[in-house]
Formats: C-alpha cells, structure tokens, sequence
C-alpha cells in the first residue's frame, strides 16, 4: 500500500462496507483478523483457564487514535465534528 497514491486506496474504502460502531463510526475493513498465531479467537477463554502469564501490562493511548476510523467513515460520508472524534 506505500506504493499506492492515496486516491487509489481512499477509492478501495468506498468499495467495502465497514462494521458500524456505536453513534456512527464505522470500524475500517483493514484490521487485524484471527489467525491462531498472533491473533487468538477466544481470549476471555485463555484468560478465565488461566493461559496467559501474570506479568504487569502497560496499556496506553495515543494522539489522533481516531484517524484509525476517519477515511473509512469519511469515504461513505459520515462527518464529525472534531469534538465528537
């Protein structure tokens, strides 16, 4: 995709229908899927059974999280506000 012009790929978006989320932001169709290997089906599963390690985890935020959604909800016409991202 780094080789594509951005037009091309804003043009991909439209094509494809994203999963609509709560006040209508729309999940892109582009994310990570299960594969077994690096993304797991079941993790409340694993978790209640006890699979995981008991190490300290570090969640954190970044700035502009909501450019993740922007193309995919810009592409089928639905604008926010900027408050509202």
């Amino acid at each position: 995709m780094r080789q594509l012009p951005f037009q091309q790929i804003l043009n991909a978006t439209r094509q494809v229908r994203g999963t609509h989320l709560y006040q209508g932001v729309t999940l892109p169709v582009f994310r990570p899927t299960v594969d077994n290997l690096t993304i797991l089906p079941d993790y409340t599963s694993l978790s209640r059974d006890g699979s995981f390690a008991k190490n300290p985890v570090l969640f954190n935020t970044m700035d502009h999280e909501s450019g993740f959604y922007r193309i995919t909800s810009y592409a089928q016409n639905i604008t926010k506000s900027e408050a509202a991202w």
